[in-house]
């Protein structure tokens, strides 16, 4: 069964006798949202460092994948010391490549990070993947590849290696001892006994430390983190049911620790228990013969005998009712035995703590503050409540440019950059009630105004081969259209726009900028542009434009879809993805074969946020967010796409700037009037330049009416007929 994050407190542990051959440090099966493990873990997982969001759960499986970069960590329940008790640290987890293999350098994806005066730069007992073998020093070309473990740091060890050849799509189990005080790591695949074959990086730490820019990264260190790594080198790999153990048994063999599920943090008003609180536990013995026992680190506010358990077999729950009349906070601790090893789990219990609604991320431009932003608290007890602010760039935001106005339980907050600055800062508001705070962030995104940076009308009347886009030109002026991947003018220009199909591959980019825009440049990009389908895609469609880190590059952001998916039959749907490969959000109205439609694509660079709009009138119109991980991402390009699934269209009027009025325009309706006399009705309409259309229903097919001028008159036949304006 799955379980999640069972981490064992050294200030509770004291409440029971552990064993030094038993103690299971942490497990977790990554059983948390879809998207990223950083925000969607409730901080058992924390960025060391890359693209913040980046590092991505899926299907309860942990990605780590070369085209990514942040890395991440989990701090363990407590610092192992090289001089402490317990002499080694065993992690264990399951492993699988997919079609994405390391390359022949290939690098470290998992890997224990010490402390003290080595913060976080101490890496121990790298798990290293690529696809030459370290020991015999071949690389292997028939699709193998092989796994090795290293010491330390740098070329100061050689790494013992796996000499088994690996396969891709096959799950293995990695297990790894790292001896404290000597440093020396083992490496085993699929092992039952630790007596099993193993390999060892026999190469020992240098006693005296090697210090670069004033961190030393050799010697023996004091363990605190366990840690996974994304890199270029390492492949795509998946790695599910990790376990940091003091002993082999804690991660392996035949009689492990037992397993429980996390409980989240709680909140509860004063005099209040907490609801039943479901958890489950397991062992591979059965779950018969386990035991749970209780802890609180602050038995003033919650008694141990005020933790009540229920349920049985599998499933239980736990009950914690606060001491009368008290507020504070909690450290609550299950554990569970199997009469040999012991794991645990603890949460935070908040009584009588304030809230804070959550607020969605803001954006403004260079030298304009932020409207007015509400900021709702309460708190049940009534008491008094003071709100304190912060900002992570204060170059750009200044603590002080956060101006809170209002009292009570409604607040509200003005945002003012500073002068001539742009970029991204996140901001952070807490609420305190003298007994407990409580916390939000959110994200400022600021902007430059640059204006329109690619106007493409797809006018070309001249072609390097057949009617491609790439290669063509308007008279002295090419195509910006640079060939990105698929079969070379492959993607046609056709009746003035770019035609786009499914049965064709040629994907194109076009720069948009000199230089690309940087993640934290906190630019805002719209694409606009129309688009008319005479084929529907297919149901789960795909996607044909997005944003992108160069003309070649591989780094898609925004991704448009194009599906019939939640559609009537014959029609079809517009959606979007921040990095999905599948529409994470739809545009929710159905769209029509033949009729154009003007669609609308923000992209946040400060965030990774895209945005999307069909017919807008103005940026407030109705809109909707992607809802998939963000992943922020330098932008120099925009692409065109063709594959399967996308049906056929032709795209137009391709607009791409840094605000809404760069690329939309909105005249007003000219205005349609109808008078109604004898059964007959009258249309009249001031501009001769527009011409009648006329439909069965609201949402068309609609077709022009010959000859129809102002003062047209017809009777009213029909149950229901619909007529515009049109502007050919």
């Amino acid at each position: 069964m799955k379980k999640i994050a069972v981490v064992l407190l050294g200030a509770i542990a004291s409440l029971l006798t552990i064993t030094s051959h038993a103690a299971l440090d942490f497990s977790d099966t990554f059983n948390y949202t879809d998207g990223s493990i950083v925000n969607n873990s409730s901080g058992i997982w924390l960025a060391n460092s890359g693209t913040a969001g980046s590092c991505l759960v899926t299907n309860q499986v942990l990605l780590i994948n070369t085209a990514r970069t942040e890395d991440i960590v989990h701090r363990l329940s407590s610092v192992y010391p090289t001089n402490g008790a317990v002499a080694a640290l065993y992690t264990s987890f399951t492993f699988r490549c997919t079609n994405g293999l390391p390359t022949a350098a290939g690098t470290y994806f998992a890997h224990l990070t010490g402390t003290n005066f080595f913060g976080l730069s101490g890496f121990r007992a790298r798990v290293f993947a690529s696809i030459t073998n370290n020991a015999g020093g071949a690389t292997d070309t028939s699709g193998k590849f092989y796994l090795y473990i290293v010491n330390s740091v740098g070329g100061t060890t050689n790494g013992g290696n796996q000499t088994v050849a690996l396969t891709t799509n096959a799950t293995y189990t990695v297990v790894t001892k790292y001896v404290i005080n000597t440093g020396i790591s083992t490496l085993w695949i699929n092992p039952a006994v630790e007596g099993d074959p193993s390999v060892t990086d026999s190469v020992p730490l240098p006693l005296d430390y090697n210090w670069t820019n004033g961190i030393a990264t050799n010697g023996p260190i004091d363990i605190s983190n366990v840690s996974f790594r994304q890199a270029t080198g390492e492949g795509s790999l998946q790695i599910d049911n990790l376990k940091v153990g003091t002993a082999f048994s804690d991660v392996a063999g035949a009689n492990t620790s037992p397993t429980i599920s996390t409980i989240p943090a709680q909140n509860t008003p004063a005099n209040t228990p907490t609801a039943a609180l479901a958890f489950t536990i397991g062992d591979d013995g059965g779950v018969a013969g386990l035991t749970l026992t209780k802890g609180s680190s602050n038995p003033t506010l919650v008694p141990t005998n005020n933790i009540v358990f229920g349920g049985s077999g599998a499933n239980r729950t736990v009950t914690v009712t606060p001491a009368a009349g008290l507020q504070g906070s909690s450290t609550i601790s299950i554990f569970v035995s199997d009469g040999v090893n012991i794991s645990s789990i603890s949460f935070l219990l908040k009584v009588g703590a304030p809230s804070i609604a959550s607020v969605a991320n803001q954006i403004t431009y260079s030298n304009t503050p932020t409207g007015s932003i509400a900021i709702t608290l309460s708190d049940a007890e009534g008491d008094t409540l003071t709100l304190t602010k912060g900002s992570s760039n204060p170059t750009l935001l200044p603590t002080n440019n956060i101006v809170i106005s209002g009292s009570g339980n409604n607040r509200t907050a003005i945002l003012t950059p500073d002068v001539d600055q742009t970029g991204v800062s996140t901001i952070s508001l807490s609420v305190a009630d003298g007994f407990n705070t409580n916390s939000i962030s959110f994200v400022l995104t600021v902007s430059p105004k640059l204006g329109l940076l690619l106007a493409e009308p797809f006018n070309y009347d001249a072609f390097t081969l057949d009617l491609g886009l790439y290669g063509a030109n308007f008279g002295s002026t090419n195509s910006p259209w640079g060939h990105s991947s698929g079969t070379n003018y492959d993607l046609w220009v056709t009746n003035g726009g770019a035609m786009l199909s499914s049965t064709r591959s040629e994907d194109l980019g076009a720069l948009i900028a000199a230089t690309p825009f940087a993640a934290n440049s906190g630019v805002l990009l719209y694409a606009s542009f129309t688009t008319t389908f005479s084929n529907v895609p297919a149901s789960g469609g795909d996607y044909f434009a997005h944003f992108k880190d160069t003309i070649n590059g591989t780094t898609f952001r925004g991704k448009i879809f194009a599906g019939t998916n939640n559609a009537a039959a014959g029609k079809f749907r517009i959606g979007i993805a921040n990095v999905a490969n599948s529409a994470s959000v739809q545009f929710p109205h159905d769209l029509i074969i033949g009729q154009t439609y003007t669609v609308v694509n923000r992209y946040n660079s400060g965030t990774g946020e895209n945005t999307l709009w069909i017919n807008p009138t103005s940026e407030s119109s109705t809109n909707v967010l992607a809802t998939d991980a963000t992943s922020a991402s330098s932008i120099q390009a925009f692409g065109l796409r063709q594959s399967d699934g996308i049906g056929t269209s032709i795209m137009d009027n391709l607009l791409i700037g840094t605000a809404f009025s760069d690329v939309v325009t909105f005249t007003a309706p000219i205005p349609l009037n109808i008078s109604y006399a004898a059964g007959v009705s009258t249309l009249t309409w001031s501009d001769a330049s527009f011409s009648l259309q006329t439909a069965p229903a609201v949402t068309g097919p609609y077709t022009t009416i010959s000859g129809a001028v102002s003062g047209f008159s017809t009777n009213n036949s029909v149950s229901q007929i619909f007529f515009r304006l049109y502007h050919p």
